[in-house]
């Protein structure tokens, strides 16, 4: 047994890299990039459907840590008994998400190109 990793998990961590790397300049992991991105795009929690707003849980962390960046807003959803909050895209938080959207893409695109290890 040997222990070398198949080709589609090293050129996924590839990716991954480069992607974390590429979002760097915009102080966001790749975590914050795809809950932020999730926020811009409208995307609600249940199914593909749009929606003006995101519902999640209020004590989710990485909600809290964009919305102290100043990235995102959140109001207590009543209807839920303010167990879940709406949340939107602040301005700023939407420019940074349009903005890293095109480096995670270039990133991706290289890492395709590229077969060299990083």
């Amino acid at each position: 047994m040997t222990d070398r990793q198949p080709v589609w998990q090293v050129e996924h961590d590839r990716t991954q890299r480069r992607v974390a790397a590429a979002l760097v300049p915009y102080g966001l992991t790749p975590q914050e990039y795809l809950a932020l991105s999730a926020v811009v795009d409208g995307e609600a929690c249940q199914g593909a459907e749009r929606a003006p707003d995101v519902a999640v849980v209020p004590t989710d962390p990485l909600l809290r840590e964009l919305e102290k960046r100043g990235l995102v807003d959140s109001t207590p959803d009543e209807s839920s008994g303010d167990l879940l909050l709406h949340v939107r895209p602040t301005d700023a938080g939407s420019r940074i998400a349009e903005a890293a959207a095109s480096a995670v893409a270039d990133a991706e695109r290289r890492a395709r190109r590229s077969p060299s290890a990083d």
